[in-house]
């Protein structure tokens, strides 16, 4: 019943295909809808799962789907219905000239597939090109009549081996006839064979900039550009000019008199440029991609292109096999790039104007069709070589008063996280979410941009490309609404985030998801990214019910936590603990050290799953060591999810991306299938352990665990609907649809396989004929050329109809008219058998999208394996004493109190690199035991903020569940961790260094709880001393009488001693030194001893950094007179004190 259904409608699809070419999407996703219901289990011998239907709530509906558009290049020299070899078309045969190979680059990624050409109009001009390449060094010059002039060098001697012989200068008779019909696309002017022979001489202007192209200074370059796109004159499309405040920056205004003077390919060029003035055109010409104009002055400076064209088409060029190179440089630089593909060959072409003869035609419609295929941006494009693991972040924010909404996502990992808060005045909980994804890019109301959102950004570390959206591109809740049901589906199959957020009315975090997808469907990756994507609610933890502590922006700069004061990573409590194997344990991992654990169970289970690993190293090394060896899963997952998803098909060649594309998926089924393997070591002992975390890890869902049980069969399902067939090189091997799968295919590849085999019979006949078994055929220059010895053919052996093709050493090729009819007939087929593909591909793909609810469970299992795998290998070990964390819970008598108790605590990250021995400490902080605040007293230099920092560290370690560098410590749990240190202002934003300090004060005050963690450095110092007391003194008091949190608080304001010396919750701690007098020198021992220090030893300090001895001797003198002031002042106030209280 199912392949007669199957037939029935393939049947039918091939008669919709003839009479309604223009129906082609409709027709794929009806097809590919019709295989993913007809591809069941039950098709190959296995049993329904049904399960399977009842795990996806939340999912995606199924004709949110359309069907996958592919494109390919002859990839391969071995002969296939879906590899074809690496061949020409047959315009023009030149004798003399050796073999041709052709290899285009594909994006498979972008939402659009390339297409590339391999007839009239491809690009060549490869020797003008080899700037393609890079610029050479300008030739000599010298002066005359105080102008440059050029000294002509020498003619190249090699100019026509190089042509001949360089893939980037090739030389052939059919490449010189492709590369004036590429010229005449883009000028009626240029002789092509000119150019291909020319050495394009350079020039040197004044500021010693290399010009070259027949330019002598940039103001000849800035002359050449059309009059309306020059700053003078430029208008948007509405007519308005920059000062008008309706201006549209994205657009242009051609005056209609121009129009009459472009060639077809140029009136295509600024039909798409007039809409798109933004972005950076790489338009593209054959195998070229070139870059006109405005856009071509940026580029050419930033890729190092030789300038090509002269005054009559300002432009440069490159092949298109380095074309992701050139993207990173651009995107790297802010620049957003509109890559723009030829979308029909040029028989296509002819068919279309043949079809339309008599109808009115446009310029553009005299040339083959061209369209924006990928647009990329920083945040968007996929760089396949990026190295490292971090997400690219983009994010979407939107503010009202106080309210902020926020949409933030990973093209990559398709993560989609959306929500909406409240902040206070200095906008902490978004500054917070700055620090934890350090976004790439930023969309924002383009009204916006001087706001105290957008100051912040630039403040950044790494400062973001910034995209303001128009206001049309700025929507509301119903059009967002709208939009997810065109990508979703009705809203009650939404993903619970998406509803929740519905239901709440939460209109900015919708409005800033608006925004992003405004954004995506710009970049055309909206419809995969939107569908397939893993949506996440996002709340600050300040407002979640207290699970995890608060690591606000304060607290993660100051202790360094993701990344050292450098800005590097090297140095940051996370490259301490990060001995993850996996890209994606690596993402897992910065997540757990940047929210820290509240629940002591869940803390506890985890540092028992520690003790089990650390306990059986041996099985967690086999682990690890397997781990090791698995690519980017989660990426991986994210890219096959997006296969499933095309909502654009174009005219295209498919078999290198289908081969791409099914070679992936291949290995991301091999790895799945392989991963009880890759746990087997563990799931040995699993009967030896103790934490019901880990048991669960390591058990399947059958017995009650996290591993799903059934992974292997659905896996099996996929194996068997693709065969991999090796290929006639012996080496490849090439997938086919399992036969009876798809009718069309088989019935197809049945007319390709009867082609070949009167090929191979044509062959039989000439060797028979010459009588020679060494006749054979050769893919060399054009396909099926037929290969002989030269003895066979020499004088007048060779007959007639033999046509020549190529050569190579004592052989020579042939066509005949045979050859060439069987060779079209055969290329016709595989066509047919190409389209015949796309949609089983786009089925295969979308039934595989189905389960995602089981991948992901599995890639969890592993993921987070891998972090507790780098905890324990932190917590053993050997050089340094490691303890577990010992947990009080909030009962009893620490109802309302805390307690923290550390002894020999070393700073992690510290005795990671240093080559000396640690001096380690103990903290005591508990407000039962009179020791709410420690008051910090010290040298400089003697330790004291890294004294602060480490107990902070101390908490993070045991709460994210791991062995803290210590003997022992013991603590309620921290619900936030609060830190005032060093001094800093924020100029972009308008903050000096004190209203910063005062900042991070008001946040100590205004948030913290008897349960959170305050270190206070030298508070006050950015303003007078008088004024830095005084507040120092009230904030002080704060802390100990109302707050009553556990607090480190060091100064330098030795009158604060006086003042709270025996004060309720205060105690007095100090850094330890040894002072000589005589010698006026300081030892410093970094031991954190109870008592007070009366100096700061501030003067040896610059001694020591190399201040004059000059300048020193008169500030000890005039510290010592300051010093017996304060004195005296301190004095008289105990005195008028005393003499109240008698009162």
């Amino acid at each position: 019943m199912q392949q007669k259904a199957l037939t029935s409608f393939f049947s039918s699809a091939r008669q919709s295909n003839v009479s309604q070419q223009n129906n082609q999407r409709e027709l794929i996703q009806q097809k590919s809808r019709t295989l993913v219901e007809s591809i069941t289990p039950e098709k190959f011998g296995f049993k329904s799962n049904k399960t399977q239907a009842s795990k996806q709530k939340g999912g995606h509906s199924k004709n949110a789907h359309p069907s996958v558009g592919e494109n390919q290049n002859m990839s391969d020299e071995s002969e296939s219905s879906l590899m074809r070899p690496r061949t020409q078309k047959r315009p023009v045969i030149n004798d003399d000239e050796e073999d041709s190979d052709y290899e285009g680059q594909i994006d498979i990624d972008s939402d659009d597939i390339s297409i590339v050409l391999d007839s009239e109009e491809d690009s060549a001009e490869e020797s003008k090109k080899k700037g393609g390449v890079k610029r050479k060094a300008p030739a000599k010059q010298q002066k005359k009549g105080g102008k440059l002039s050029e000294i002509t060098p020498k003619p190249a001697k090699k100019n026509n081996a190089l042509l001949k012989n360089s893939h980037a200068s090739t030389a052939s008779g059919t490449d010189k006839k492709q590369n004036n019909n590429r010229r005449s696309d883009i000028s009626n002017n240029t002789n092509s064979d000119q150019i291909l022979m020319k050495e394009e001489t350079s020039f040197v202007d004044n500021e010693d900039q290399v010009i070259g192209g027949g330019f002598s200074s940039m103001d000849d370059i800035l002359d050449a550009r059309p009059k309306f796109i020059k700053e003078e004159f430029i208008k948007d499309i509405e007519g308005r000019r920059p000062d008008h405040p309706d201006f549209d920056p994205t657009s242009l205004y051609i005056p209609p008199d121009e129009w009459k003077g472009f060639t077809p390919a140029m009136f295509q060029y600024w039909e798409i440029k007039q809409h798109n003035l933004d972005k950076i055109l790489f338009f593209k010409l054959g195998k070229f991609y070139e870059i006109f104009y405005n856009d071509a002055i940026v580029c050419q400076k930033l890729l190092d292109l030789n300038w090509m064209g002269g005054a009559k088409k300002l432009h440069i060029g490159f092949p298109e096999k380095v074309l992701d190179k050139y993207l990173v440089t651009m995107v790297n630089n802010g620049f957003k790039v509109a890559v723009i593909e030829q979308t029909e060959t040029p028989k296509m072409m002819e068919a279309r104007i043949k079809a339309d003869k008599g109808k009115k035609q446009n310029q553009s419609d005299k040339c083959v069709k061209r369209e924006i295929c990928n647009m990329v941006t920083k945040g968007t494009f996929k760089d396949s070589n990026q190295l490292g693991y971090q997400p690219k972040f983009v994010l979407s924010v939107k503010k009202y008063s106080n309210e902020i909404g926020v949409t933030f996502f990973d093209v990559q990992t398709l993560k989609i996280y959306i929500g909406q808060f409240q902040d206070d005045d200095a906008l902490s909980n978004f500054r917070t979410l700055l620090c934890q994804i350090r976004p790439v890019e930023v969309i924002h109301e383009r009204e916006i941009i001087n706001s105290d959102l957008i100051k912040m950004l630039k403040n950044s570390p790494i400062v973001p490309v910034f995209t303001p959206m128009v206001p049309k591109n700025c929507w509301g809740v119903i059009k967002t609404c709208n939009s997810l049901e065109n990508y979703i589906g009705n809203s009650k199959i939404w993903p619970e985030p998406l509803q929740q957020l519905k239901n709440q009315d939460a209109e900015l975090a919708l409005q800033s998801l608006g925004m992003a997808i405004a954004f995506l469907e710009e970049a055309l990756i909206a419809q995969q990214t939107i569908s397939t994507g893993d949506y996440i609610l996002y709340t600050p933890e300040s407002q979640s019910q207290l699970e995890y502590m608060v690591l606000d922006s304060q607290a993660l700069q100051h202790l360094e936590v993701v990344e050292a004061a450098t800005g590097k990573f090297e140095g940051s409590l996370l490259h301490y603990l990060d001995h993850c194997k996996s890209p994606f344990g690596k993402r897992l991992l910065k997540k757990w050290v940047l929210s820290p654990m509240m629940n002591i169970n869940k803390i506890n289970d985890r540092l028992d799953a520690i003790e089990d690993l650390m306990t059986h190293q041996f099985e967690t090394d086999v682990f690890r060591q397997k781990l090791s060896k698995l690519p980017d899963l989660e990426k991986l997952l994210a890219k096959i999810y997006t296969y499933s998803i095309k909502h654009r098909v174009k005219a295209i060649y498919f078999e290198n991306v289908s081969l791409i594309k099914l070679r992936e998926f291949r290995t991301l089924l091999k790895q799945f299938k392989g991963i009880y393997d890759l746990c087997e070591s563990l799931v040995n002992k699993v009967q030896q352990l103790k934490s019901e975390r880990l048991k669960k890890l390591l058990t399947t869902d059958e017995e009650g665990g996290m591993m799903p049980s059934d992974i292997k069969e659905i896996i099996k399902e996929f194996e068997k609907m693709i065969i991999w067939k090796k290929a006639s090189n012996g080496e490849d091997e090439i997938p086919e649809p399992q036969p009876g799968l798809d009718s069309e295919f088989d019935t197809t590849n049945a007319v390709v396989d009867g082609v070949k085999r009167r090929l191979e019979d044509y062959l039989k006949e000439m060797r028979n004929k010459f009588k020679d078994r060494r006749i054979t055929w050769s893919h060399a220059k054009y396909r099926y050329e037929l290969e002989m010895p030269s003895e066979l053919i020499e004088g007048n052996k060779k007959p007639d109809n033999f046509e020549f093709t190529s050569q190579r050493q004592g052989y020579q090729r042939f066509h005949t008219k045979e050859i060439k009819q069987m060779v079209d007939e055969l290329e016709y087929a595989e066509d047919k058998l190409k389209d015949a593909l796309t949609p089983f591909l786009c089925a295969i793909f979308q039934r595989f999208h189905e389960h995602k609810d089981l991948w992901n469970r599995a890639l969890d299992v592993i993921t987070e394996l891998d972090c507790l795998c780098s905890l324990s290998i932190v917590s053993s070990q050997s050089n340094d004493e490691m303890c577990r964390p010992q947990f009080i819970d909030y009962t009893g008598e620490y109802k309302n109190s805390s307690f923290l108790d550390i002894k020999q605590l070393r700073h992690p990250c510290v005795t990671l690199n240093q080559t000396k021995a640690f001096v380690p400490n103990n903290t005591f902080v508990s407000p039962n035991d009179n020791q709410t605040v420690l008051l910090v007293t010290g040298p400089n230099m003697g330790g004291k903020s890294t004294l602060l920092r480490q107990t902070c560290m101390a908490v993070i370690l045991a709460q994210i569940g791991c062995f803290v560098p210590a003997q022992s410590i013991t603590l309620t749990p921290v619900d936030r961790i609060f830190t005032r240190i060093g001094a800093s202002d924020r100029i972009l934003e308008g903050k000096s260094t004190f209203y910063v300090e005062m900042e991070e004060t008001k946040n100590i005050i205004q948030f913290a709880t008897y349960q959170s963690l305050a270190i206070v450095d030298e508070l006050g110092r950015g303003t007078s001393t008088f004024d830095g007391y005084s507040i120092a003194h009230a904030v002080l008091k704060y802390l100990v009488n109302k707050i009553r949190c556990r607090s480190l608080f060091s100064t330098h304001y030795h009158m604060l001693l006086d003042e709270f010396r025996g004060f309720p919750g205060v105690q007095n701690y100090h850094m330890a030194c040894k002072a000589n007098e005589e010698k006026d020198e300081v030892m410093f021992l970094y031991r954190f001893e109870k008592g007070e220090c009366p100096m700061s030893f501030g003067i040896n300090v610059a001694r020591m950094a190399g201040i004059p001895r000059g300048v020193l001797d008169h500030a000890k003198k005039k510290s010592l007179e300051f010093s017996e002031k304060l004195h005296n002042l301190t004095e008289k106030v105990k005195e008028y004190k005393l003499k109240g209280n008698s009162q």
